[in-house]
């Protein structure tokens, strides 16, 4: 993350194929960089929802493999989906990080979203 944010390199930049970053820390199974560019994407979604030139979007190259790291606790309130928040921070409280940071993103309930700095408060409040 060095290059995105201390030499302010473009996170939007595409390769040949039309890869953006999410789909390369998939393809390379990065998942430090599939964290961080998911809760950078956390507000807009552009980055997860970009089709490549094989018309296949981040979240579809990753699969159930990498499931759990594409879907964030706000794309969670934004579907209304209280149980599975609830799962998460849960889970947050109750399983050691080891076993958290090899399986999902620890979230916790006032975390906020990379650049409007929403929590899932704010979301749930805005999708009524």
């Amino acid at each position: 993350m060095y290059l995105a944010f201390d030499l302010k390199c473009s996170l939007e930049a595409l390769d040949a194929k039309r890869n953006n970053a999410l789909h390369v820390a998939i393809q390379t199974e990065n998942i430090d960089l599939i964290k961080k560019l998911v809760h950078i994407d956390s507000d807009q979604g552009q980055m997860r929802a970009h089709k490549n030139a094989n018309n296949v979007t981040p979240v579809e190259l990753a699969g159930v493999r990498y499931s759990d790291y594409l879907i964030t606790i706000w794309d969670r309130v934004k579907q209304g989906n209280i149980h599975k928040i609830r799962d998460l921070v849960q889970s947050n409280n109750l399983i050691t990080n080891v076993h958290i940071s090899r399986r999902t993103t620890v979230y916790h309930i006032n975390m906020q979203t990379y650049s409007l700095l929403n929590t899932p408060l704010h979301i749930a409040l805005m999708t009524g």
